[in-house]
Parts: C-alpha cells; sequence; structure tokens
C-alpha cells in the first residue's frame, strides 16, 4: 500500500505543479464496491472544460499506475472549491503532498468509511501564498 500511495502522492506532486495547491486530492473507498476508491479532486479557478480535465488526470493515472492499480479506482470526481465535501476536508485536514488516512469517521455529518487525503489546502491559504 505504501508504494501505492506513493504513486499517488508523485500524480499529487505533478498536478500541484500545473494548478497550483490543491483545494482536495483525496481516495475515498466505496462503501457499496469492496476495494473500490474514488479520486476526489478540486482546484481553483475551476478549469473551462472539466471533462478535458478529467481526461487528463484519467491519462495521467493511466500513465503513472500498473493496470493492477488502477482497476482499484471506480471513478474520477470533480468537485467545485465551494463543495461541503471540499470545504469540510479543508477544516479537518490541512496537507500539501502527503497522507492523512481516515477511518470510520464523520466530518460535519459527511461520513467516511476510509479515506485517504493527499492535499487539502483552504483558498485562503492559496492567496497567502500567493501574495509572498
Amino acid at each position: 500500500m505504501r508504494q501505492y500511495i506513493d504513486k499517488l502522492k508523485k500524480i499529487g506532486r505533478e498536478l500541484t505543479e500545473e494548478y497550483g495547491p490543491l483545494n482536495l486530492f483525496a481516495f475515498s473507498e466505496r462503501e457499496d464496491l469492496k476495494d473500490k476508491w474514488d479520486v476526489l479532486i478540486s482546484v481553483s479557478p475551476i478549469p473551462k472544460d472539466v471533462k478535458e480535465f478529467i481526461n487528463k488526470l484519467i491519462k495521467r493515472f493511466q500513465n503513472d499506475l500498473l493496470p493492477s492499480e488502477l482497476v482499484q479506482i471506480s471513478r474520477f470526481v470533480f468537485l467545485e472549491p465551494n463543495h461541503p465535501v471540499v470545504k469540510h476536508m479543508n477544516m479537518f485536514a490541512h496537507v500539501e503532498n502527503a497522507d492523512i488516512e481516515i477511518k470510520n469517521s464523520s466530518i460535519n455529518n459527511i461520513k467516511i468509511r476510509h479515506a485517504i487525503v493527499i492535499s487539502s489546502t483552504r483558498d485562503s491559504d492559496k492567496n497567502k501564498r500567493l501574495k509572498k
């Protein structure tokens, strides 16, 4: 699992280089599908073509992960920066290219069975960094 997470962190670093600090880059285990994960991503500003953004993200995953690792991903979910999941994760976890594992928790009434947060950065934190 550590090698898999390291690969995800590498993808997170590449995304940060291209788009700046990520509002959210996390993996949430599906409750309805055992051992399947949703990739949650949020960036600011919102890409003009979200579908194209997701397709580029999928290609990046295909290039960096083994087929046996790719089959663990159920779907890619783009969340706008003001989405409740993004806002609540930002309040709970503030990380950049690290990994926080969350199990059997609830964050502001959002149930989390198992999640791995690679990056979670508030817009206000990004603005402070841009002013430096």
